[in-house]
């Protein structure tokens, strides 16, 4: 998939509020707070509950972290996070969703390239009109980031009661150390159900 890197800075979000579920291979999980759509797949090394911290081979992943139903006028938080098969150093990506239906509000950088204390530069762009959101998160230092974590968070508003909507990665474009190519899994769109 080709990424679109945006060209202004990111607002400011919420705090995550989003459920975190220990992934299982190749299916979704679902928890009483939220969905986790597109669960990670891969061989996982280490024995550490939960979220395996590094993988050793697959596809790296994407994973949506948010509730399944919200009520028009309410805000919420929707967390995009990556679980990497390499280390990423550059991570260009866009995202889709219905502008008649949501509104994305702000964009903020996660922790993902931002382990082991590395800066970072985090740049998004949302068209509000043509509900696209685009975006490129560069790690400082060279040697990449390896383990999973937070690539970004949504700040969502419901807008119209009684509907069905989704918020989609349409592309991603994960680069890892000395330019190596990089091949991903891509998430099952997010699902949202707007209540009055």
């Amino acid at each position: 998939a080709v990424g679109a890197a945006g060209a202004s800075s990111n607002g400011n979000g919420g705090n995550a509020t989003a459920s975190s579920a220990t992934p299982s291979s190749g299916t979704a999980a679902t928890t009483g707070a939220g969905t986790i759509i597109g669960a990670p797949t891969g061989t996982v090394s280490g024995t550490v509950s939960g979220p395996s911290p590094i993988v050793t081979a697959g596809a790296t992943s994407f994973s949506f972290q948010g509730p399944a139903q919200a009520a028009a006028g309410t805000s919420f938080d929707l967390v995009l996070s990556v679980l990497p098969d390499q280390p990423i150093t550059s991570l260009p990506f866009s995202l889709s969703y219905d502008p008649k239906l949501i509104e994305i509000s702000s964009v903020t950088e996660g922790d993902f390239m931002r382990q082991g204390g590395a800066s970072s530069n985090f740049v998004t762009d949302i068209d509000t009109s043509a509900g696209r959101v685009f975006g490129t998160a560069t790690r400082g230092s060279g040697d990449g980031a390896s383990q999973s974590g937070i690539l970004l968070t949504l700040r969502v508003r419901a807008l119209t009661a009684n509907s069905n909507t989704t918020i989609q990665l349409i592309a991603a474009s994960p680069i890892g150390v000395g330019g190596r190519a990089v091949t991903i899994q891509t998430p099952a769109p997010y699902q949202l159900r707007i209540t009055p």
